[in-house]
């Protein structure tokens, strides 16, 4: 397959969003997230033939897509999956122990200092677990928590390790989660074992970000700690289940035939970066989304 084989899908009539555009629900800066998808979601979700019991999102990180799920009530509850152990202890404490939380954020300030000895602390209970992971995706450059990530030098209007640093609206969009906190979950675990075990059960969606470790580029091999994924086969699941999804890849040779062996649907997205370069993106549905 040649290396513009992508461009045999169309470009999406919806335009990726732009982030002042669309409400930001989620405390973490995710490296990867999916503001940018937000109307694509809402127009999936939209056109399904009846209204989901459950959203799955088996590689949740931000979470972007359970949060806009939940709080725009386009499904009952959803169930989010992580791998990486930090981040499932970050959002276990935003559903389990938001008071503590707020008011680790409400003290903290940080400087050189205060940011290198929470780093390097070695408290090991939840809490501590998710503040480190809060405090390391606040300040580090990209929001990238994987280990070797560089902290922010200048930042922001030279604001350098508070540039990110917001803590009246972390605890804003905390305490928005807790309103709707009993339709959500967290489960530390492999989202491919979970997309296995939900696939194809009734008033069952899906949402599908996994690491962009296929292809030439690979970007998620340095933005992620977890980062292997079988793609061949979280394709094969997808296809044997017979259930709706959505989901999002980089635009890559490798993928499109992935999509073209399953007779899946894919649209083209074109993407800003933070750099200002522009990236394509395939938004995968196995039903065409009527655009």
């Amino acid at each position: 397959m040649s290396a513009d084989a992508t461009d045999e899908f169309p470009v999406s009539s919806i335009p990726a969003a732009n982030v002042s555009s669309v409400p930001l629900r989620s405390p973490l800066r995710y490296p990867g997230g999916k503001s940018w998808l937000i109307p694509h979601l809402r127009t999936w979700l939209s056109q399904l033939t009846e209204r989901p019991t459950i959203f799955l999102e088996p590689f949740c990180g931000g979470a972007t897509a359970s949060l806009l799920a939940i709080a725009e009530d386009y499904a009952d509850r959803a169930e989010m999956v992580e791998l990486d152990g930090s981040i499932a202890a970050f959002w276990t404490c935003v559903l389990e122990h938001p008071d503590e939380l707020c008011e680790r954020i409400e003290s903290f300030h940080p400087d050189s200092e205060s940011v290198d000895q929470l780093l390097g602390d070695t408290g090991d209970t939840i809490l501590d677990s998710a503040f480190r992971t809060l405090i390391r995706n606040r300040t580090s450059r990209a929001g990238i928590i994987a280990n070797g990530a560089a902290l922010l030098r200048s930042g922001e209007n030279g604001r350098g390790l508070e540039s990110r640093w917001y803590p009246q609206t972390l605890i804003n969009r905390i305490r928005d989660i807790q309103h709707n906190r009993h339709r959500l979950s967290i489960e530390c675990g492999d989202g491919l074992a979970q997309l296995n075990q939900y696939a194809g059960k009734p008033k069952t969606v899906i949402f599908v970000d996994p690491p962009y470790t296929m292809g030439s580029k690979q970007p998620g091999r340095r933005l992620y700690s977890y980062n292997e994924i079988d793609h061949a086969a979280l394709f094969e699941i997808l296809a044997a289940s017979n259930g709706e999804f959505l989901m999002t890849y980089n635009a890559d040779p490798h993928v499109s035939e992935l999509v073209q062996q399953y007779e899946f649907t894919a649209v083209r997205v074109a993407v800003k970066t933070a750099h200002a370069t522009v990236r394509n993106e395939l938004v995968i549905t196995r039903q065409r989304i009527d655009l």
